[in-house]
């Protein structure tokens, strides 16, 4: 799970806990039945607009999910617009540091843009709710032909 998707979680549980807390403590603070009614009444006014960003958070987290593998050879080869499944799993675990330029492209295959310093490999378009119309890539950047630096570009 990403720190973005967890963030968003996290605000989730905040905004319900917030709602939990409100009815509690409304129930133990007012005596009286009319300031009960009138604070039940206000604090659901003030509590729509959190009700309503979980629900725009929660959507938006979902249309922008999609499931992360760890990197498959075969399944690198076979699925170009797939891959970006699994590109997460090659940045994160850097051992795509160190490899020669030729080690590399025996690896992932034959990149579809490259120049003296990087080599660029199409990862397909992650689910970006209709934003991003390009592809990402995937970027190996070299120095005297070894990868010193693996990141994932949005384009």
């Amino acid at each position: 799970m990403t720190a973005y998707n967890l963030r968003i979680l996290v605000f989730i549980a905040l905004s319900g806990l917030l709602v939990c807390a409100f009815v509690l403590s409304i129930r133990g603070i007012i005596k009286t039945k009319a300031y009960r009614r009138v604070f039940w009444i206000l604090g659901f006014v003030a509590l729509i607009p959190f009700a309503l960003l979980d629900a725009f958070v929660g959507f938006l987290f979902l249309l922008s999910y999609y499931p992360h593998y760890s990197f498959d050879r075969a399944d690198w080869a076979n699925d170009v617009q797939q891959r970006y499944t699994m590109a997460d799993d090659l940045v994160d675990s850097k051992w795509l540091i160190g490899l020669t330029r030729s080690q590399a492209i025996d690896l992932l295959g034959k990149p579809y843009r490259g120049w003296d310093n990087t080599i660029r490999f199409d990862i397909g378009d992650r689910p970006t709710m209709g934003l991003d119309l390009d592809p990402d890539e995937l970027v190996l950047e070299l120095k005297d032909e070894k990868v010193v630096n693996c990141y994932l570009n949005e384009t």
